[in-house]
């Protein structure tokens, strides 16, 4: 039987939100919401999905780190409108 914490936390899951997003909207604190979703889940009642994969260190958004350095480059070396 979940109780009325579990029932309200368990409404709110759509898949988006992180646990301190369901404890805001289901007016828990932190640590309660934490632990309802822990019981939500031993229960089966929702199942955790995997956190998306940190970026590699020293990954540059869009390339490589020289090619990011190349860019900076070009815009230093560029000729100013005066």
């Amino acid at each position: 039987m979940l109780s009325r914490e579990q029932w309200a936390v368990a409404r709110a899951i759509d898949g988006a939100r992180s646990a301190q997003d369901l404890a805001w909207t289901c007016g828990l604190a932190l640590y309660d919401a934490i632990e309802c979703i822990g019981r939500l889940i031993q229960a089966g009642v929702c199942v955790p999905e995997p956190a998306e994969p940190a970026e590699p260190a020293g990954h540059w958004p869009g390339g490589s780190a020289r090619r990011y350095a190349d860019i900076v480059r070009q815009e230093l070396t560029m000729p100013t409108a005066e």
